[in-house]
């Protein structure tokens, strides 16, 4: 239960007649309390009673000033007592509240309303002093007041005694521990002192009895009797402290000799306070005696040892190898150990009363192994062999030879037999060598005289001449023919040559001549010759023309001609025939000359040999793709024979799927020859009749097919069709008018953003869901500001939903992203930004960091799903003399390449003849087809070639004075973009 007093703040007046009044509120853990009985006392006088209201107030009036005790009594809340204390002066009335629900708790009030204190300020206790006697026992006295009635007293916190004296002797303690103690008075109601502060104290420690010392050599062992109540002891050497030990054992060693010692103990209790020291016990250590310096001189077969003479010494002690040899009090010794073993001896001196010294220093000595002899050998075929008299202790030898080179010796093996073959060398080689004798301890012997030998010559391999033998005998190998080229081989050399490799290859990059390539000759002894066939024949489509052939011959030990054989073969050819697309027409069921729209349609194909020979059979293909389905029809003709000069009229039924319709038509002879040929048709347009169809002279080589009126515009006519890519991406936007209309509308930027949609479709292969915006009115006059944040936001944005949908869905691992944008740009701060449509003229804020989509898009990159970004730009900048001349995009990623269509400081200049921008018409040429190199492929770096001849081209004849140059970011120019078949 606890105790809550809770004082009102009224004002009071004092009573001139030190008549006071008590006011009070008794309650129970917050209930008012009726019916509580309050007995309101002075010591020795009959109580004041009174009983609490319904309110639980209760009140004594005109009380004269003085000490009262206070019972409360409830039947169902207990009894509590509290003590009112009276002031000197300034009594005033009391006004408390009385908690019942800790009635154990005592308070003492004042006529002060100050609040009550857990303590008497009126019993006194002071002055607590603490005296440690000698028979172990503690001595506590303190001054109390006179209505103090009893004593408590507190050891460590602990309860121990209660007494009426101001003083007690504790004898109940241990010697070593601390003992701290606390003192509370009580008057006759039970009502406390303030608690005394603590004192402390302990039983300072005996000292250890007698202490017993023995010296052995420089060491001294101390012993004593264990102390009651020591937790340690400190050992004194001469007045200094050297160690601390739990035992009542200590050795002292390594002390020196001839030295006396001084020494004392005292104890420490278990709180680490020390007491009296011990007497002084002393110690001396006897003179030491030193050991002789040990040395040795040797001769062929013995050890001469020797050292000087100590003063105490009566005799020494020899050791080799740590066993005792001899006991003499001389101080020399011949000694005759076996030879080639190392020996290492000590010596000792013993004084006259059998002690011993420490050991001397080791010296260690040995007889040497002589040098060997009688060295003999012989050369062979890349060996030699030696060998020479066999020696006893030797453990090996080691094997030397010469370097002339640095004359010097050089290891080259280690063998425990008295032979040694010598594997490896080199042809014709002259070696000298020189052995050694190395005994058990590694220490060697002198050299062996030199001695020198020479191995065999190495093989001379030579090609002595060639012979074509063919079946017609003359000397040509005509198409089909087989025949044998025979090759004659000898070995010039000393040595014999084995599994010699003869190659025979060309250098013609034509695969119409067949040979045995390799042949292999298991041995060819010295001054030996050897003839050896290559089987040789020529196909169907042999070239005529010289063959130029080489011979190679290499044997088992990587020895070869000295110069590659060289040999000419001529061939003969069949003449071959030339088949050539060479026009082409278009009929529909309407029965005229244009291609309907998603309608059946004929396109005829003239096929006519231009070559001066006949093809006994040929094959024409067409290959279908998503322009255009076949109609009933698989796509291959079967041809039987054509002569120079004649055509055939093909014709293929189709249904265009596209506006822009391409044919990729291959044609087979029968030698293989291949041809392409590639159409690029659109729907509506007129062609030519099948009556107008030409056909060309024996020997043309080109036939120009395309059928282009002269209002067209190329890039739009003549569109190829790539394959289907489902491995990208195409970003296409261009803002191409503006909401503030001090921008001018770009006069071209919608009609190439047009076409380049066209040839994503087309020459990229990709399909509306693969292109954001999936359709071009989707974002309508061009993308806003926010649409860029949205577009390319690396965590949230379009492309990376986009790209994570793909892998996701699709199972696409790989992607390539292509991203085109045209519009307006300006300079600002010095860096370049793109016009949104919402831009505003007068605030740069509203323009877009052309470096935030490069940053946006770099930290896009690291997902591994994205194999290559692709940008580029066509931007005419509306300040361009504001230009940063040094600005260069800043940390991009590797996996980004930009083409943009103009350096610092320039603008993208129209192609009104053309009506495109003049990058994005040479952008759009190269990638119809125009940037391929030999093969079929586009690579970035050949479409950033063309473009960048081709740009500044068409500026200088356009346009006086201007200059506009593209500009290239990026080094992975070896990526393919198109593959147009």
């Amino acid at each position: 239960m606890t105790l809550c007093l809770l004082f009102f703040g009224y004002s009071y007046l004092y009573s001139s007649s030190k008549l006071v009044n008590i006011d009070g509120t008794i309650f129970n853990n917050g209930d008012l309390v009726r019916k509580a009985k309050i007995s309101l006392y002075k010591i020795g006088e009959e109580p004041l009673t009174e009983t609490s209201n319904r309110k639980g107030n209760f009140k004594f009036e005109n009380l004269m000033v003085s000490t009262y005790y206070m019972d409360i009594i409830h039947p169902d809340y207990g009894v509590k007592s509290i003590k009112i204390n009276s002031k000197k002066n300034r009594n005033i009335d009391l006004k408390i509240r009385i908690n019942l629900s800790n009635n154990s708790e005592k308070l003492i009030y004042s006529f002060s309303n100050s609040k009550p204190s857990s303590f008497d300020p009126k019993l006194k206790l002071t002055d607590l002093n603490l005296t440690v006697s000698k028979n172990s026992s503690i001595l506590l006295n303190w001054k109390g007041s006179d209505n103090i009635k009893e004593y408590k007293l507190y050891r460590n916190e602990v309860f121990h005694t209660s007494t009426k004296n101001t003083f007690y002797k504790d004898s109940l303690i241990l010697v070593g521990n601390e003992y701290c103690y606390k003192i509370t008075g009580y008057d006759a109601k039970g009502f406390s002192t303030k608690s005394l502060t603590t004192k402390c104290g302990n039983i300072i420690l005996d000292t250890p009895g007698t202490i017993d010392i023995s010296v052995t050599n420089n060491n001294v062992l101390l012993t004593w009797s264990k102390v009651s109540g020591a937790k340690s002891y400190n050992i004194y050497r001469n007045n200094k402290l050297i160690d601390l030990t739990p035992d009542s054992v200590f050795i002292d060693d390594s002390l020196g000799y001839g030295e006396e010692y001084f020494y004392n103990i005292s104890c420490n209790d278990k709180t680490n306070i020390e007491g009296a020291l011990s007497a002084v016990f002393a110690a001396r250590i006897r003179q030491k005696i030193v050991p002789p310096v040990l040395s040795s001189y040797k001769d062929e077969n013995s050890i001469k040892l020797i050292w000087n003479a100590i003063k105490e010494a009566k005799k020494y002690n020899l050791f080799r190898n740590g066993v005792l040899i001899s006991d003499s009090n001389a101080s020399s010794y011949i000694d005759f150990p076996s030879k080639g073993q190392s020996h290492c001896y000590q010596i000792s001196a013993v004084d006259k009363f059998h002690i011993e010294s420490d050991m001397s220093n080791k010296h260690c000595n040995k007889l040497s192994l002589k040098s060997p002899s009688g060295l003999i050998g012989v050369g062979g075929v890349k060996q030699s062999q030696i060998s020479w008299t066999p020696m006893d202790q030797v453990h090996f030898y080691n094997i030397y030879r010469y370097s002339e080179e640095n004359d010097s010796l050089i290891l080259i093996n280690k063998n425990n037999g008295a032979s040694f073959i010598h594997k490896d060398l080199g042809y014709g080689e002259n070696i000298c060598y020189s052995i050694t004798a190395v005994d058990i301890d590694g220490d060697e012997s002198g050299y062996s005289p030199k001695y020198c030998l020479n191995t065999k010559k190495k093989p001379i391999l030579k090609i002595i001449k060639h012979t074509l033998i063919d079946s017609t005998g003359n000397k040509l190998l005509d198409a089909l023919e087989k025949g044998v080229l025979r090759v004659a081989i000898s070995n010039d050399g000393e040595s014999p040559s084995k599994k010699i490799k003869l190659k025979l290859y060309h250098n013609n990059n034509n695969n119409s001549v067949y040979f045995d390539s390799l042949k292999t000759v298991s041995s060819l002894l010295p001054s030996q010759i050897k003839y050896i066939d290559f089987n040789i024949s020529s196909g169907l489509k042999v070239d005529s023309g010289i063959w130029d052939f080489n011979i190679s011959a290499t044997d088992s030990a990587l020895f070869s001609l000295e110069n590659i054989y060289k040999l000419s073969i001529e061939t003969k050819a069949i003449e071959p025939s030339n088949l050539l697309l060479i026009d082409y027409s278009i009929e529909n069921e309407f029965g005229t000359n244009y291609i309907p729209n998603n309608e059946p349609t004929i396109l005829t194909l003239r096929i006519q040999n231009v070559g001066y020979g006949t093809t006994t059979s040929s094959k024409v293909q067409i290959f279908e793709n998503h322009s255009f389905s076949f109609n009933n029809f698989n796509g291959i003709f079967e041809t039987s024979e054509i002569k120079p000069g004649e055509y055939l009229d093909l014709d293929i039924p189709f249904i265009p799927n596209k506006k822009n319709i391409s044919f990729k038509i291959k044609s087979i002879d029968y030698l293989d020859k291949e041809s392409v040929f590639n159409l690029s048709l659109k729907v509506l347009k007129n062609y030519k009749s099948n009556l107008d169809l030409l056909s060309y002279d024996i020997g043309t080589q080109f036939v120009e097919l395309n059928q282009i009126d002269i209002n067209e515009i190329d890039i739009e006519e003549s569109i190829p069709i790539g394959k289907k890519n489902k491995n990208g991406i195409a970003i296409i936007l261009s803002n191409y008018k503006y909401k503030d209309t001090q921008f001018a509308p770009n006069e071209f930027a919608k009609r190439d953003m047009k076409y380049f949609r066209i040839y994503t479709e087309s020459v990229f292969g990709l399909d509306d869901y693969q292109i954001i915006p999936s359709k071009s009115w989707q974002i309508e006059n061009g993308p806003r500001f926010e649409d860029f944040n949205k577009l390319f936001d690396p965590h949230q944005g379009t492309v990376r939903n986009r790209i994570i949908t793909a892998n996701k869905y699709s199972n696409i691992e790989e992607l390539d992203i292509i991203f085109y944008y045209n519009g307006l740009g300006s300079w600002a701060n010095g860096e370049p930004f793109i016009l949104p449509y919402d831009a505003v003229y007068d605030n740069k804020s509203s323009y877009f960091s052309l470096q935030k989509i490069i940053d946006n898009l770099s930290f896009l990159s690291v997902l591994k799903s994205i194999k290559s970004i692709t940008i580029f730009f066509d931007i005419d900048f509306i300040n361009s003399v504001d230009a940063n001349m040094d600005w260069e995009f800043d940390k991009m990623s590797e996996k980004i390449c930009i083409l943009s269509s103009s350096s610092n400081g320039q603008n993208s200049k129209k192609y009104n003849r053309m009506k495109h921008s003049v990058f994005s018409y040479c952008l759009l040429k190269g990638l119809s087809g125009e940037a391929k190199g030999n093969d079929s492929k586009v690579e970035f770096g050949e479409l950033a070639d063309y473009v960048f001849k081709n740009v500044p081209s068409i500026i200088s004849n356009e346009f006086k004075n201007t200059k506009q140059s593209p500009y290239l970011f990026g080094n992975d120019l070896s990526r393919v973009l198109i593959e147009i078949p």
